[in-house]
This record gives structure tokens, C-alpha cells and sequence, in this order.
């Protein structure tokens, strides 16, 4: 954190008179002259040439007049030093560094607005003086302030006291106690209501610190940004509003065929049935290819679970492919029967028994004539 310089202590002093000419020099009217000053009681002892007014001391007090933003007054004889309670503005010398110029040569000059009835009075030459009341450092004797200015018909007088008399304490006190002259603000009100409203304070009486102006600032910028942001967000926003509604108003100009396209709906509908049916349609060809590998003695009835499961997996068209390899078996295409011989003392119990596909399945596996097989079923049934 930077060390801040000592405030100044601000003591005033009236300056000699110099002769007014309000109506020459197009307005402009000399208040200091360049060079080193004195006031009419023999101040200032320090610096002991006198105050020195030049390029750098006019700029010092006319940024001070800018930076507290009020007009300086001019009134007449100097009556706010002694009666603030009738000391009317013969005018006034705005805020502004347009209205201040300095000349190398002839030192200060301001340009005043004055009020009519000074207008009058300074045509009669009632008024024939400006007499400056300036602030200046207590300690260096630098100039600092332009405090106020005032028409006099007596360069020697001010009011109804002479200049002599009005000692630094009593200026002083003049102005910046008197009641109709209130204190100066620390600081600018329209910048303390600026930091106030991004959430940052200055203590009363207290001056606006590096680290504040640097907070200050960086919440400004981001306001600024976010601004622009949102500025440029509606202005997108209103050029896709008005394309929206430029198509909502515009008449379609080709004719849709409805012989190439049909409504979302309908298309979905079909689709629903189509995958329902070809579900369906899947499960009937897989019974029908293992009916008719059945019949034409490719597969065993003991087969058909297992067949039909691995249908489902690879799908009906793997499945009859492999089935189409397989040799039909004659005998399981039709009924056999066999008439068999029992031994003598069977003899009653002769019967023809007809052996199934799978019987006979089973005989050829094991290498057994079917006659061999039912006699050896025959002997298991008695």
C-alpha cells in the first residue's frame, strides 16, 4: 500500500485588487497576474518573495475548482467574508477548465457568467476592481485555491474593514465554518454515490484510497462487459424472433407429394405392425421348417426342443441350412411293423407291435435288425 502525502493545511488570503475590464478581451477578465504575489496584510512570510503564480499553481487551483464541481462565486466587496447572510453572486465563473486560461505573460484569467444587476453596476464602472481570495498551503506556501472572487469600488477595502486587517485565522474560519458557507466535501457526492451503489464506502472526511479506485474500476468494467454481453445476446435474439416470424408467415411455395411422403404418425404405425407381424411371421416359419424336416426324417421328435431354441439364435434360414444337410431317414417316414415268432411256449402271446420312428431310431444306432429290437422289447415287457 502506497504512503499517502500529508493533507494540506489550507490557510486563504485576499489578494491585491486588479483593475476589472469585464466588457474587453471577449469576456475574459485577468484576476493574478504571473510572477510572485503578495496580500494586501504583507502575507505570506514563507515563502518570503511571496506566492509564485505560475503555469503549475493555475493548473493546481483550476483542478481543484473541476474536481469539487461548484462555480466559483463572485460577489461584491467581498460581503461573504463578513454579512454570508446578504451577499447577493454578482456571478459566477463555472466549474469547468474552459472558463479558466493562463497566459505567460499576464498571468490567470477566468471568464465569468455574470448576473444583470452586475451588469449594470460594472457599465457605470461602480465596481472597478477584482479582488481574488486564494488558498494556499499553511506550510509551503504553495498556491492551491481559487476560493472565491469579488467586485470592489475600493482596492484598499473589502467590505467595511481594510485588507490589512482581515488576519489568515479569520479568513479561515470565514470560510469554511460560516453557516452560510458550509464545509467542503470530502469527496464529490455524485462519487460517493457511485461507489456507494457498487458497494464500496469512503469513511466521512476520509479520501478515496488506490485500493478503492482500483475496486471501483475493475466493478465497472465487469459491469460494462456484462452489458455489452447482454446487449449483443438481445440483439441476436430479436434477429432469430423476426426469421421466426418471417416463416410463420410465409406461404410454402412447393406442394408436398404426398405419393413420396406420408405423416410421421403413419409411418410409425406401420412400422409398429410390420415388426409385430414379421415377430410373428419368424416363430410360424420355424414350426413349419421343423414340421417338415419331421416328415421328411431329418430331425427326432427328442430333437425338436433343442432345434427350436437354437432356431430362435442363429434365425430360420441357419437353421434349414444346416437341416439340409442332414440324410432323411427312410424308417422314420413311415409306420413298420413285424410280425414275430415267439417260442412255443410264448406262443399265445404272439402279437404284432408296431415300433415308432424313435424305436427304430434307436435300433439302427445300436446295430440291431428291428426284429432284434422288438424281441428284446418284447422279453422287457413280459
Amino acid at each position: 500500500m502506497t504512503t499517502k502525502p500529508p493533507v494540506p493545511k489550507i490557510a486563504y488570503a485576499v489578494l491585491n485588487a486588479a483593475t476589472l475590464s469585464p466588457f474587453d478581451h471577449d469576456g475574459w477578465c485577468q484576476v493574478m497576474p504571473a510572477g510572485h504575489v503578495r496580500a494586501r496584510d504583507g502575507r505570506p512570510e514563507t515563502p518570503a518573495e511571496g506566492w509564485l503564480i505560475n503555469e503549475a499553481a493555475f493548473n493546481r487551483m483550476v483542478a481543484r475548482v473541476v474536481a469539487l464541481n461548484q462555480p466559483v462565486k463572485i460577489d461584491y466587496n467581498h460581503q461573504t467574508l463578513f454579512k454570508p447572510e446578504a451577499a447577493p453572486a454578482a456571478g459566477f465563473v463555472p466549474a469547468t477548465p474552459a472558463r479558466f486560461r493562463w497566459d505567460d505573460n499576464t498571468g490567470v484569467w477566468v471568464k465569468p457568467d455574470w448576473n444583470p444587476p452586475a451588469l449594470e453596476h460594472l457599465k457605470n464602472n461602480e465596481f472597478p476592481y477584482f479582488s481574488p481570495v486564494m488558498g494556499y498551503d499553511a506550510r509551503s506556501g504553495e498556491p492551491l485555491e481559487l476560493r472565491m472572487l469579488a467586485i470592489t469600488g475600493d482596492p484598499g477595502l473589502t467590505g467595511m474593514r481594510p485588507v490589512a486587517a482581515l488576519s489568515a485565522e479569520y479568513l479561515y474560519q470565514a470560510l469554511t465554518v460560516s453557516p452560510s458557507s458550509p464545509k467542503e466535501p470530502a469527496m464529490n457526492p455524485s462519487l460517493n454515490a457511485l461507489l456507494a451503489a457498487l458497494g464500496l464506502t469512503v469513511p466521512e472526511g476520509g479520501e478515496l484510497t488506490d485500493e478503492i479506485a482500483t475496486t471501483a474500476l475493475s466493478a465497472v468494467t465487469t459491469l460494462k462487459s456484462q452489458a455489452d454481453k447482454a446487449a449483443a445476446l438481445e440483439t441476436t435474439m430479436a434477429a432469430l424472433s423476426a426469421d421466426l416470424n418471417a416463416l410463420k408467415t410465409q406461404a410454402p411455395t412447393v406442394a408436398v407429394d404426398l405419393r413420396r411422403y406420408v405423416p410421421v404418425e403413419t409411418y410409425n404405425a406401420v412400422r409398429e405392425q410390420v415388426v409385430s407381424l414379421s415377430a410373428d411371421l419368424g416363430k410360424t416359419t420355424l414350426a413349419q421348417t421343423l414340421d417338415q424336416a419331421e416328415q421328411d426324417g431329418r430331425i427326432l421328435k427328442s430333437e425338436r426342443a433343442y432345434l427350436e431354441t437354437l432356431g430362435d439364435q442363429i434365425g430360420v434360414a441357419a437353421l434349414s441350412a444346416q437341416l439340409a444337410t442332414r440324410q432323411p431317414i427312410a424308417a422314420l417316414t413311415r409306420v413298420q411293423t413285424e410280425t414275430l415268432m415267439l417260442p412255443p411256449q410264448h406262443r399265445e402271446k404272439t402279437a404284432t407291435v408296431a415300433l415308432s420312428a424313435e424305436e427304430l431310431q434307436a435300433a439302427r444306432v445300436l446295430g440291431m435288425t428291428p426284429a432284434a429290437f422288438q424281441k428284446i422289447k418284447t422279453e422287457d415287457a413280459l
